[in-house]
Parts: structure tokens; sequence; C-alpha cells
């Protein structure tokens, strides 16, 4: 009798995850200091995940924006990478994520260009039902290839520690213990600092469907090893990646309605930033600033097996009272947002 050869299907693979987001923004203060420039942006995002074998998940992240009055400002970012996690037992998990990200602008802006590269890796553990654990561990390499100096280049590592706990007296606590390094490797000499940060945060139910959270956040610098404190003031070419210390607190109230979704917030803080006379020639920044925050998000209805919709608002102000009359501002931004969500 002949032989039967049996074919087994192979094993199918999931479809590609995405979302895809369109959203518009408005200011009256797009560079968030006295000149009190405005402009508006149109932007999108579109995320991929692609699930390959387990335990691993590729993934592609790309947005872009497109200003109407500081065109030079059109951006596009790319970011890419996968993950992979493994439960070492039923109540505790492994995991890990590789990525790059490239970040262009347009050639008048070409020298705030960034590429990076990172590795993140951490430890979950639920040490029982009101009690959760976690630890990680990141670095990641950062560059600007058309920048006039490689000063700015450097390399950004983190450990943290975090704990979840639920009390019965149904208060929720989310505390985090960090600290990081940033080296500006390329300096003769080298140059580095050293922060502690903690982040506390205590939510707790006000009623049916809404919630209380308050959160606290403190950061101190610990040493500051060189002489070279330039790089530090340019904080990367990217303000936001400037250094300080100093603290920050935060109230906000979450209702849940039926397919609406509110959020007001309030936030207040004090920051130290690490600017020196002999470079600036201005005195050490110190800022204090507080912000109100209201959102607002509406699932749209939408056919079975159709991507889900969501329509949301964001509107921010700001009141920035700095010891450097250049970065004293007050100001607003309204975000408004369609997303769509694979079925």
């Amino acid at each position: 009798m002949a032989a039967m050869l049996v074919s087994l299907p192979a094993k199918a693979i999931p479809p590609t995850g995405w979302s895809l987001n369109t959203i518009f923004s408005t200011t009256d203060n797009l560079y968030h200091d006295s000149l009190g420039l405005g402009d508006q942006y149109a932007g999108f995002s579109l995320s991929l995940e692609q699930p390959i074998s387990e335990p691993f998940l590729l993934w592609y992240h790309g947005n872009g924006e497109i200003y109407s009055e500081y065109s030079g400002l059109n951006n596009l970012q790319h970011s890419a990478g996968f993950d992979c996690g493994t439960y070492l037992t039923e109540r505790s998990e492994l995991w890990a994520t590789l990525y790059g990200r490239f970040l262009g602008y347009s050639a008048d802006y070409e020298s705030y260009d960034q590429t990076s590269g990172s590795v993140i890796a951490g430890y979950r553990l639920v040490a029982n039902p009101a009690l959760r654990v976690g630890s990680t561990a990141s670095w990641k390499r950062v560059g600007y290839p058309h920048a006039d100096t490689v000063a700015i280049n450097y390399d950004d590592s983190q450990l943290s520690l975090d704990f979840n706990f639920a009390t019965r007296i149904r208060l929720a606590f989310d505390v985090e213990l960090g600290i990081q390094r940033r080296s500006y490797y390329e300096i003769q000499g080298g140059t580095s600092t050293d922060f502690l940060w903690n982040r506390v945060r205590v939510s707790t139910p006000l009623a049916r469907g809404a919630g209380l959270a308050l959160s606290f956040t403190y950061r101190e610098q610990l040493t500051l090893d060189g002489e070279d404190l330039l790089a530090l003031y340019e904080g990367g070419l990217n303000p936001e990646s400037q250094l300080w210390d100093g603290w920050r607190v935060g109230a906000e109230v979450n209702r849940g309605q039926g397919l609406w979704k509110f959020t007001g917030g309030v936030q207040g803080g004090r920051a130290n930033y690490l600017e020196t006379e002999a470079i600036t020639g201005r005195e050490a920044r110190v800022d204090e600033v507080f912000r109100i925050l209201l959102m607002g998000r509406r699932t749209l209805l939408t056919p079975i097996n159709a991507p889900a919709a969501s329509l949301g608002m964001m509107l921010v102000w700001t009141d920035n009272n700095s010891s450097d009359t250049y970065y004293d501002w007050s100001g607003y931004s309204l975000h408004i947002t369609l997303s769509l969500l694979s079925p």
C-alpha cells in the first residue's frame, strides 16, 4: 500500500494590528517663551503591530506634523523595534524591548534631526492580589547627525523600581523610585550628571464612574562630573531633554459615562535648570509653573467588524513664571484628535 503523506497546516499568523490618529492643534505660544508666537499644525500617526511567533512582536510607529506659519518645523518621525516577554512563574514576567528612532525636520532645521537606539528590560511580579512589584532598566544613545558639534550627543541610562498596592480603604498607590545618568561621552574628559527621582500617585473612586488621582514627582541632581556644561545647557538640541531638578504636583478627576470620558486637572511645580551665567549671559534659571488641563473623549458607534473610532479634545492653559524674563509666558494649546483602531 502506498504511503500516505499528510500535510499539516502551518500555524496561522495573527493579522497585523494597527491604529491611526489624526490631530489638529492650535496654540498662542509655540516656543513656550516671552515672544508668544502662535501657530496651527496638523499631524498624523500610524502604529503597526505584528506578532511573529511567541514571544516576539514586531512594531512600527510613524508620525508627522505640518505647520501653518513656521513650516521649517515640519517633521517626520519613524520608530521600529521588537518586544519579547516570557512568564517565569504564574505570577512573574520578564520582558525586553529593542528599538531605533529617527526624527527629521526640513532643511532649515536639519541640525535638529535626531537618531537614537534604545534597549529596555523589565521584570514584573504579582506578589498578592493587593501588591505588584516591578523593575525596569534602560539604555539609550542619542545623536544629532547634522549638528555642528558632537558635544551634544549623549547616552542616557535609567534604573527604576515601582510598587503598586491597594488598601482596604479604597486607596491605590503607585510608587516609583529611579536613578538616571546622562553622559556626554564625546566631550574630552567626559561630562555626566546623575539624577534621583521618585513619583507617587494616589487614586480613589469618588462615585460610580468617577475617580480622583493625586500625583507628586521629585527630582534631585546628585552629581555633576566634568567641567564642560555646554552640552547640559543645550539639552541635546531638545528643550524637553534639558536637565532639571525640582518638584511637580497634580490632581485630576476622571468621569466616565456611557460613551463619554472626561478629565479635568491642575498641575504645579518648580524647576531649577542647569544653566550658568558664563554660558548664557543670564543667571541660573528657576521656573514656577501652573497648568489647567481639560480633556474629553467620545467613542463613536461603528458597525461590527469595522475599526473602532473615537473623537477627543484636550485644552491646556499654562502660566510659567521664570527668574529669566525670556521664559516668562502664559498661553493655551488646543488639540482635537480622531482615532481609529483595527477590529
